[in-house]
């Protein structure tokens, strides 16, 4: 970017920097500062801020009336809020995307206004149904998180923490994960009768027990997974290299070895490529012990 497209940038930074602190030498000044309770006056000073600001992003972003949504009212302030939430989010794609450009690269001042009027005049005009319907991805993706954090946090304990454990105490350990959420299903089946919101999630607890379920059938392969990589990770450069060398090895000889017992009347090439396939799998071993 160039020296110009440089100074209008630090002339934006210092117009939004003088904005604010004036605006927060004047809303200090206003708040009650008579109260001994810092975290009092701390509240009352970000609702002053909150409620200045306000009108300034209805000016840009309109207003918005309350609404129903989902059987729960939903006031303008709050869709005031997704809107603005809503114009940062456009407001960065569009900047990503046009700084690609190498006539918006060069010029930043034309990058700002452009990314700016764009995410504004494409939130101002949203309806308030439309916002709503907008939320509902973003609703579903912090429900589904929520809902996968516990799971990944006992898979790390199982799977990454369990390791070396046999892997019976393993499965064990998946069913009795299994058997909590079935059991958590159970009991809010009757609650969830009656409330229509959480019907709508019930079936997160089912589903976390049948991929609780899933990781017993499935565990082998990922402890094998798990501590390939271990080992992997402790190779030095020469050790992988070899390593590399005969697990490509192995993977030939095994697949020669399966379209040798399609054949009949190839004993010969079967024992020798078995004998083949025991000495890439001593190299191997042994290549493990080292480490």
């Amino acid at each position: 970017m160039n020296e110009k497209s440089c100074i209008l940038k630090k002339s934006y930074s210092f117009f939004i920097a003088f904005l604010l602190v004036s605006f927060l030498i004047g809303n200090v000044s206003a708040a009650e500062t008579g109260t001994n309770n810092p975290f009092l006056f701390l509240s009352k000073l970000l609702n002053q801020i909150v409620e200045g600001v306000a009108p300034l992003i209805e000016l840009a972003l309109g207003t918005s009336d309350s609404t129903s949504f989902g059987g729960v009212n939903v006031s303008s302030s709050d869709i005031l809020f997704a809107k603005f939430l809503f114009t940062i989010i456009l407001f960065s794609i569009i900047w990503l995307a046009l700084g690609r450009v190498h006539f918006f690269n060069e010029n930043g001042g034309y990058l700002f206004f452009i990314s700016i009027t764009s995410s504004i005049l494409g939130v101002r005009f949203l309806a308030t149904p439309e916002i709503l319907t907008i939320l509902l991805p973003y609703q579903s993706i912090a429900i589904a998180l929520t809902a996968g954090v516990p799971f990944m946090i006992y898979f790390i304990v199982v799977e990454v923490g369990m390791k070396e454990q046999p892997a019976t105490i393993r499965r064990i350990a998946w069913v009795f994960f299994a058997i909590v959420f079935l059991l958590l299903w159970i009991s809010r089946y009757e609650s969830a009768a009656n409330d229509p919101e959480l019907s709508k999630w019930l079936s997160v607890y089912p589903l976390t027990a049948l991929a609780s379920i899933i990781m017993v059938t499935i565990d082998g392969t990922l402890n094998r997974f798990f501590k390939r990589m271990t080992f992997e990770r402790k190779l030095s450069n020469a050790d992988y290299i070899e390593y590399a060398n005969l697990m490509k090895e192995r993977i030939r000889v095994q697949d020669a070895l399966t379209l040798a017992r399609r054949t009949p009347g190839d004993e010969g090439k079967i024992n020798s490529l078995k004998e083949e396939l025991k000495g890439i799998d001593k190299a191997l071993f042994d290549l493990r012990s080292k480490h």
